[in-house]
């Protein structure tokens, strides 16, 4: 003898029902009572499955913030007057110029980059 608890479901026409319907001609279902015993299961695996990639349940609220390496090092525009670039910047210069990129050049210090700030 199995131990089977019957219970009612009362569900909107217009909106849940037909989503359930939807849902069923979608999975190819027939069987209201199993397809909602499905979608239950379907539900535990979902939440059981949230994990990290390590395989731990991943923590409550927001993630860390990761510390990105930002290149603080600038360098003379490559052309006469432009402002400094930084690596990045630079290579996407040429890459839009589309012109071979030089080496870089030594980066500006701290005397000539306040000169752009005056």
């Amino acid at each position: 003898m199995t131990n089977i608890k019957k219970i009612s479901l009362n569900l909107d026409i217009d909106t849940q029902l037909r989503v359930l319907e939807t849902l069923m001609a979608e999975d190819g279902q027939t069987n209201l009572s199993a397809y909602i015993v499905y979608l239950i299961y379907q539900e535990k695996k979902r939440r059981e499955g949230k994990t990290d990639t390590f395989g731990t349940k991943r923590p409550v609220g927001r993630p860390r913030k990761v510390e990105v390496e930002v290149d603080k090092n600038l360098y003379p525009a490559p052309y006469k007057g432009g402002a400094p670039y930084t690596a990045e910047t630079l290579e996407q210069y040429y890459e839009f110029q589309k012109k071979e990129q030089p080496p870089l050049p030594k980066p500006l210090t701290n005397d000539e980059i306040a000169k752009y700030n005056d």
